[in-house]
């Protein structure tokens, strides 16, 4: 505590005050005690007496005991039993403020030098519990005695501090040193929340009645909200689609899956129009797939992951494939297959509402139905023309048209195109190709050898874009 230099400098001091004294006997106090004579004091001298010496005849302050250094009375700090005190004249003194080495101390009423935190006259100090004792800048979260907070407040280089700090794993706010709870603070040009504990939260939490997001990483700020967060809303087990911090309309991805939202409330079944195209969500609020029935019709939505209704062409062969030994030719039942039996031209018109194309007006037949294969992106391939080479998917129209209502006319699809001979195409309809037998009306043929048994018929060929 102080360097040899240091003490010799003190013991000068305490020398040159002796000088001083009175040569007769004057009268002493325990504080700062005078000897009752200079001869007591000459034989402390020339004995050269050290230490705490028992002594009544120079002081009876501390039960007689008095410090000396080399005879002489000492003023300053020593070494004893374990810990530093402070003597003047000898005197050890008690309770109290002390100058030394140009650094502060402070003596406990037992007369020793303190260590740690102390709060003395309603302010908090710290003494260091190094061994150094000395009175440095007061920091961290220390109990001072105040009110709040169990006693506790957070001081910075001595000061009450005002603003963030991390402690026991998280951050507080403080003002005026003592830590706030729930509310909102600003700091670094951000805005933050701390709970009822004071404590900087994180995640998304319902303040108010609002959603807001403080993150997950450890920074604790408010940004914008985004995706599926619940907020306590009504709908959806409370759960609500955010965008930037709005409430969001439209498709979002989520879970495997698009769903639909109207002001982030996932929406379930229903036609949804978006991008320019039309889709449909399901029960469960997914975007659909695949063939799907839907008020009594079947629709197409692909199955490339893009959801989206659209006319499939090769879905109108596959709907023939699909009642393949399910159908019954009849020209009076529901002619569509919903009562089990069906025409060609019946037949057709299902397949191709059930492949993406628009609702028909009714139900048409092999003369009507030109404009609605217009109407769903045909367009005329060959009129009466057997030469044309025929694709997968064409449709072909047989009888002239305005004269081919009833059995006048057929309509089918091609389920194999022709090969680069210009031969080979087939085709699948629904026809009298068994005379009307059970579940035999859906059929497939060579469309070569099927022309020439009808007796070459005048044709249109019919091609999707």
């Amino acid at each position: 505590m102080g360097s040899h230099k240091k003490i010799l400098a003190t013991v000068a001091v305490a020398m040159a005050g002796a000088a001083f004294m009175n040569q007769n006997q004057v009268k002493a106090d325990d504080n700062n005690p005078q000897p009752q004579s200079q001869s007591v004091l000459d034989r402390y001298a020339n004995e050269h007496v050290t230490g705490y010496i028992y002594s009544p005849d120079v002081s009876t302050a501390n039960g007689g005991y008095n410090w000396f250094e080399n005879g002489q009375l000492y003023t300053g700090f020593r070494y004893y039993m374990g810990t530093y005190y402070w003597f003047v004249n000898g005197v050890r003194q008690n309770e109290g403020w002390r100058q030394a080495w140009g650094m502060t101390y402070y003596t406990d009423n037992d007369g020793r030098a303190v260590q740690g935190q102390r709060v003395i006259d309603g302010k908090v100090y710290d003494f260091g519990n190094d061994g150094t004792y000395f009175s440095r800048p007061v920091n961290g979260y220390l109990y001072d005695g105040s009110s709040q907070n169990g006693g506790y407040r957070w001081y910075e280089n001595g000061q009450l501090y005002t603003g963030f700090r991390y402690y026991a794993g998280t951050y507080y706010w403080f003002v005026d040193g003592v830590r706030q709870n729930e509310g909102w603070r600003q700091a670094w040009g951000l805005t933050y929340y701390t709970d009822q504990d004071g404590r900087a939260v994180q995640g998304t939490r319902v303040i108010d009645g609002k959603v807001y997001d403080f993150g997950e990483d450890g920074t604790y700020y408010s940004r914008p909200v985004n995706g599926y967060v619940w907020d306590g809303s009504p709908a959806n087990g409370g759960y609500r689609w955010y965008e930037n911090g709005q409430l969001y309309t439209g498709f979002r991805y989520y879970a495997g899956t698009y769903y639909w939202f109207v002001d982030g409330v996932r929406q379930n079944a229903g036609w949804r129009q978006a991008w320019g195209l039309t889709y449909y969500t399901d029960g469960d609020g997914r975007a659909v797939q695949g063939s799907q029935y839907i008020d009594g019709q079947w629709y197409f939505f692909g199955d490339d992951g893009s959801y989206y209704r659209r006319f499939a062409s090769s879905e109108v062969v596959n709907w023939f494939y699909r009642h393949y030994g399910q159908l019954t030719y009849s020209m009076y039942g529901s002619r569509t297959g919903a009562d089990g039996t069906a025409d060609c031209s019946g037949a057709m018109v299902q397949a191709l509402m059930e492949a993406g194309a628009s609702k028909p007006a009714y139900i048409y037949n092999t003369d009507s139905i030109h404009d609605y294969l217009k109407a769903n992106g045909y367009y005329l391939v060959a009129e009466n023309n057997s030469s044309v080479k025929k694709n997968a998917g064409d449709i072909v129209v047989w009888g002239k048209q305005g004269q081919s209502g009833g059995a006048a006319g057929h309509i089918m699809v091609i389920n194999q195109g022709d090969g680069d001979n210009g031969r080979g195409a087939r085709e699948i309809s629904v026809d009298y190709w068994t005379n009307g037998g059970y579940n035999s009306a859906v059929s497939e043929h060579d469309f070569a050898y099927y022309t020439a048994v009808n007796g070459y018929p005048y044709s249109y060929v019919y091609r999707h874009n």
